[in-house]
Parts: C-alpha cells; structure tokens; sequence
C-alpha cells in the first residue's frame, strides 16, 4: 500500500533535518546528494525511461530507488534511517 501525502511529507522534512557530518572519508557533497535524490523521489519521482535517469550515477539511482519503494510501500525501511555516522541532525 502506497505511503499517504502526510507520511511522504513527513519524511520529506525528516530527510531535510539530516546534513553531512563531515565524519570519516566521505565527502560532505556527495552525502547532501543522496539526501537530495532521495527528496526529489519522494516530492516528484523520477521518469526511468527518461535520458535523465540513464545518465543518473548508480548510487543515486539506488537511493532514488529506495525511496520510490518505501513510497510506494514495497520497503518498510524509510529513506530518512540507516545514515549512521554519515548524517546529524540540523539544530
């Protein structure tokens, strides 16, 4: 069962309370663009037979992905958890 517009909005603000932590090795930019493709997901979708979506990075087409399958209610894992060290909270 697809998510309601209050829960896709809902995690839409959880995923812009995360910024990069700046911990380890990973870059700080690249952390921000998960994030981001995660929220376009979730806001707009993405057309997968567009050229846009062939030329897209693999690993922003997986987070893309598993957004579009926690909306769509196919995963229960939401796109805001799972980011360990690479995320805080923005206060």
């Amino acid at each position: 069962m697809s998510r309601t517009p209050e829960e896709i909005a809902e995690e839409i603000s959880r995923l812009r309370s995360l910024r990069p932590s700046g911990k380890g090795h990973v870059n700080p930019a690249r952390v921000q663009a998960l994030i981001n493709i995660a929220i376009e997901e979730l806001e707009y979708g993405f057309d997968r037979t567009a050229e846009e979506w062939d030329e897209m990075e693999d690993s922003l087409r997986d987070q893309a992905n598993q957004a579009y399958f926690w909306k769509s209610g196919l995963a229960d894992v939401r796109p805001s958890t799972g980011w360990g060290f690479l995320v805080k909270e923005r206060t």
